[in-house]
């Protein structure tokens, strides 16, 4: 065993370390650990070796595997043989392309392995993608805990919860041998893996072109993350244009606006209020479809729920009540369909018509704006139609998981106090901006199951209204 020089005569040439040990998508993470290994050191040791400027005292963001904002990327070159800093950063580039607002939301902040994998000591950023169930290079399910004692460990430059590099603190062993001569040999000798799954190795190779037309593609992050293999191969068929073969659970259906060029009101307040009021009525015009449609006669059922009548609920309306309250974000579900509520506002901002989805709409808005300025010609009517469309598809998520909830709060005899569900079931979707070369069209792509499960939901409800 190689003893650890002192870091700070940085004598790089004293380092046990072969620049071939470092695989293809293989993450900071076992880079680091494998360097711990062959030079008996610790996550100290490899920061006091690595950072950028010397200091006594350890931080947080000093541990952080994913931006390595804190170590120095020259001594990466001279010590390891490759910019370990670079290859991280182009591959949560790629990473930023799917999660666009908040990316670091998307990656787990334990770590997450591959038995095969890390039995050979490798370990790649690919495996935190939550939403990542099975190994892209193995198609193995993904791990978080220790075999042996079901103990997590932080994805960060620590020995939290682990005793030696690759060792867990019960002495549970990820390599697959404890020979430390076999172990390297294994490191410098073994072909690196191919990634299996054809749409995380398509989406690996984008090129600079795919990952600029990426900015102009709008969508929810989390149907993604829920069905992460359809959802990509989705949206990549999209990005790249090209045709793509659907399975029997999916239709695809395209929706196109023709561009008209419109310039913006200099008074931004009139502008956004425009804005907000156009989405109040889309979700006024989607509640009157429910009422003249699904629910049309259960109209009285909901007169009596919000008035609180102590009778027996009728589930139609319950679901129609509670989709009502949280959508809109009233107080209370007895303000529901209150004409009279006064929607007044001052202040100059985007806020969503949906309080649900003020969050996520308001960070495509603001993601909008950003491509405007970088001269992107979309004007008023444009932006109604994207945030109508968008609203309607949220929403109208929102009332079917309304009416899958609905069975056990009635049966219950329960009011919920906050939304028991996020964005399940939501079909997958993609705005397609045009390009600031093109200006053409804006198209709208969602796919969704062929099973319309609310019929079959509703197939089991009894209304407790007799003449109903």
């Amino acid at each position: 065993m190689f003893s650890f020089p002192n870091v700070r005569k940085q004598n790089y040439q004293s380092y046990c370390w072969d620049s071939s040990w470092i695989n293809p998508f293989e993450s900071p993470w076992s880079i680091f650990e494998k360097f711990k290994y062959a030079n008996s050191a610790t996550s100290k040791d490899i920061i006091s070796l690595f950072q950028a400027l010397p200091k006594n005292h350890i931080t947080t963001s000093d541990k952080n595997l994913y931006s390595l904002e804190k170590l120095d990327q020259n001594k990466f070159l001279s010590i390891l043989g490759k910019d370990v800093h670079v290859d991280n950063q182009v591959l949560l580039q790629k990473l930023n392309i799917i999660m666009p607002f908040e990316p670091a939301a998307f990656l787990s902040e334990s770590l997450v392995f591959c038995d095969e994998c890390i039995s050979d000591g490798f370990h790649s950023t690919l495996h935190q993608i939550i939403g990542m169930e099975r190994c892209p290079f193995h198609l193995t399910s993904l791990r978080l805990r220790c075999p042996s004692c079901s103990t997590k460990f932080p994805y960060e430059l620590s020995e939290i919860n682990r005793s030696e590099p690759f060792i867990c603190r019960c002495g549970y062993s990820f390599l697959k041998t404890n020979s430390f001569k076999e172990n390297i040999s294994t490191w410098r000798f073994k072909s690196p893996i191919d990634i299996s799954r054809k749409e995380i190795r398509d989406w690996t190779k984008l090129n600079k072109g795919q990952l600029e037309r990426a900015s102009y593609l709008l969508f929810h992050p989390e149907p993604l993350i829920n069905n992460m293999h359809d959802s990509l191969r989705f949206y990549l068929s999209i990005l790249k244009d090209s045709a793509i073969t659907l399975d029997e659970r999916f239709i695809y259906n395209k929706f196109t606006y023709i561009f008209r060029e419109f310039l913006p009101p200099s008074e931004e307040k009139k502008y956004v209020d425009e804005l907000i009021e156009t989405s109040h009525k889309c979700i006024k015009s989607i509640a009157r479809h429910l009422r003249k449609t699904l629910i049309r006669n259960h109209r009285h059922c909901i007169r009596k729920l919000v008035r609180r009548s102590n009778e027996d609920v009728c589930p139609y309306a319950f679901a129609y009540v509670l989709w009502r309250q949280f959508v809109e974000g009233l107080k209370k579900y007895s303000l529901t369909d209150n004409n009279n509520l006064s929607r007044g506002r001052k202040k100059s901002y985007f806020e969503s018509a949906s309080k649900q989805d003020d969050y996520f709409i308001s960070q495509l808005y603001d993601h909008l704006l950003t491509l405007q300025l970088k001269g992107l010609k979309i004007g008023k009517n444009e932006t109604i139609w994207i945030l109508n469309r968008l609203h309607a598809h949220l929403v109208l998520n929102h009332f079917r998981n309304w009416l899958r909830h609905t069975d056990y709060y009635v049966n219950n005899n329960k009011i919920p106090v906050q939304v028991p569900f996020s964005y399940e079931h939501l079909p997958f979707f993609v705005f397609k901006l045009p390009s600031v070369e093109t200006n053409r069209k804006i198209e709208f792509h969602y796919w969704y199951p062929k099973v319309n499960d609310t019929e079959l939901i509703c197939s089991r409800w009894k209304c407790p209204e007799e003449k109903i």
